[in-house]
């Protein structure tokens, strides 16, 4: 029996082995499955309201030359991006299926891809093999992959790797056209996501670890010279591309990344490695980390400094790990300043080979550390089925909360304006509809009415507002103590980093919300919401959404 057993292992190994592209794309097909029947989240499909209007080639030129209401702010001009997102509304509309059938088959080829740059670099198939396994899985790309919006960092991640592996090609044979396709898809990966822009940098690293293996020694001067034209070349048609579109410096940036100080740098460094190391609970993880700021970096920062000198130290030893850790650095680069979850795509790929590294040291090093690395790995696969399960549930709620806007419209056909007091923007740390629901909602109708939602509120629980004054048109929404209001106040108080008060108001476009009570921690549990003037008629029906029932209720049924 035991026999038998060790037979089957064997032979499973052995096609591994053999057809390790086979493996990965079952291996990701069968994660990935349920994903086609997700529904749409935040800000999955806004972009259709534009497209809706115009022809494929209209919208075509509109997303490469925009102007007027194409024309976005210039550090979110990602026209790849946006072409991808017209094709696909142009096949699918607005049918969820198509849209994330395209993200799981980007995720699978970046899974491929990922193998044979890992492979190529290294030369090590098990490594390849285990770090791809790991990148498919990794609980922290639930946003990229099961968010539609969340593909601009998978998107450019292909485009970052398959660049990463024409220049590996250049270095080996030294032909022209090897270093032209590398920086083209260089140039494809920057007009995807910005994120990209430390590709020469990785680049650079990659020529410094070949050139012993590749013995390049007498034309090394004249490899990176190359290397580095190409670059400036491509950058300078990247920026003067921007500065054409917009008609203004090439280098603004958002104000999102000009908040904080360097204590939150550091407590970003800290985010960065526990979305990528922590298996699950990274909602839990995110409360830790706001509650005890002062405290992590104080611990944080000597073991890093002990950690960088071991490794220094022992440079020789670990020069593969020293590499790989490298490129991860330089991945995050652009991230120290604004961390987010679905940011952590084009990292995680350079996590996993790292993680491989170390799961491969510790077998030979120690059976114990290598269990150990096991069972590690099995709270992967917790985490992910967990993260999972999350996105399968708050897709379910997206559709129950567009489907019975839908029929409140039907049933009160005679208003022309709903006004929606409380909504369930995020549950569990990821988005239902944050943004993109009312232009979600006018692609299913057909006649113009007016969605607003003045408040969007994070909740978990039952929130029943409260009308006060309808004549004048002003309206309680109490919180209970758990919750809170998203999207108030300046980018410190909507990151935390600055707490709201009593009193504080807040300019919207439909109106004002004034603060009227806060928790211990800083977090409004009840605020005043008034409408503006212009958006008030006789046609008004205001709705609230009722959590444990799963229904819009009018607010006159109270």
């Amino acid at each position: 029996m035991k026999m038998l057993y060790q037979n089957q292992i064997n032979k499973i190994k052995n096609f591994i082995n053999v057809q390790p592209n086979v493996f990965i794309i079952v291996l990701a097909s069968v994660y990935l499955f349920p994903s086609l029947f997700l529904y749409f989240v935040s800000e999955d499909i806004k972009f259709a309201v534009l497209f809706k209007d115009h022809s494929f080639f209209e919208n075509l030129r509109n997303i490469w030359f925009p102007s007027g209401e194409f024309l976005n702010k210039g550090y979110l001009f990602r026209p790849i991006i946006s072409s991808i997102n017209l094709i696909e509304y142009s096949l699918w509309g607005i049918n969820p299926f198509g849209y994330h059938l395209t993200n799981a088959l980007t995720h699978i080829f970046n899974g491929l891809l990922l193998y044979h740059f890992s492979f190529i670099l290294l030369d090590n198939k098990r490594l390849s093999i285990i770090s791809t396994a790991i990148f498919i899985m990794h609980p922290i790309l639930g946003h990229s992959i099961f968010w539609i919006s969340g593909r601009t960092d998978m998107i450019s991640l292909g485009f970052y790797l398959s660049s990463l592996i024409y220049i590996i090609h250049f270095i080996k044979e030294n032909e022209l056209k090897l270093l032209v396709i590398s920086q083209l898809f260089f140039l494809c990966a920057i007009l995807s996501k910005e994120i990209a822009i430390t590709i020469p940098l990785a680049q650079y690293l990659i020529i410094y670890w070949k050139k012993d293996k590749e013995k390049i020694k007498n034309g090394l001067k004249q490899l990176i010279a190359k290397v580095i034209l190409s670059n400036i070349l491509v950058l300078f048609l990247f920026f003067s591309y921007r500065y054409l579109i917009f008609n203004q410096s090439p280098f603004i940036i958002d104000d999102m990344y000009n908040i904080g100080g360097y204590s939150q740098l550091v407590l970003n460094t800290i985010k960065i490695i526990s979305f990528l190391v922590v298996p699950f609970g990274h909602s839990l993880l995110e409360t830790y980390l706001l509650d005890y700021k002062l405290y992590l970096i104080v611990l944080f920062v000597p073991i890093c400094i002990k950690g960088l000198i071991f490794l220094y130290s022992n440079r020789i030893k670990y020069h593969t790990l020293i590499m790989v850790l490298l490129m991860l650095f330089i991945s995050v680069i652009p991230l120290f300043k604004l961390t987010m979850r679905w940011y952590l795509y084009v990292p995680s790929s350079f996590f996993s080979i790292l993680l491989a590294i170390i799961i491969i040291k510790s077998k030979a090093r120690s059976k114990i550390l290598y269990f150990g690395m096991l069972l590690y790995l099995g709270l992967f696969m917790a985490g992910c089925m967990i993260n999972y399960n999350t996105w399968i549930n708050n897709a379910k709620t997206s559709k129950i909360l567009v489907d019975g806007l839908l029929k409140k419209i039907k049933t009160n056909s005679n208003a022309k304006t709903f006004i929606i007091l409380n909504f369930p923007a995020k549950i569990h740390r990821a988005a239902t509809f944050i943004d993109g629901f009312e232009s979600f909602i006018d692609l299913n109708i057909d006649d113009k009415k007016r969605i607003l939602r003045p408040v969007n509120v994070v909740h978990e629980a039952n929130i029943k507002p409260t009308a006060v004054n309808v004549h004048n048109e002003t309206f309680i929404l109490n919180a209970c103590e758990e919750s809170s209001y998203f999207l108030l106040g300046s980018n410190e108080q909507r990151l935390g980093l600055r707490s709201l008060s009593s009193g504080d108001i807040i300019k919207m476009d439909s109106g004002s919300v004034t603060i009227q009570k806060v928790n211990e921690k800083g977090k409004p549990i009840r605020v005043a919401l008034s409408l503006n003037d212009s958006l008030i008629d006789d046609d008004i029906c205001y709705l609230y959404f009722d959590e444990h029932k799963q229904i819009y209720k009018v607010l006159n049924s109270l």
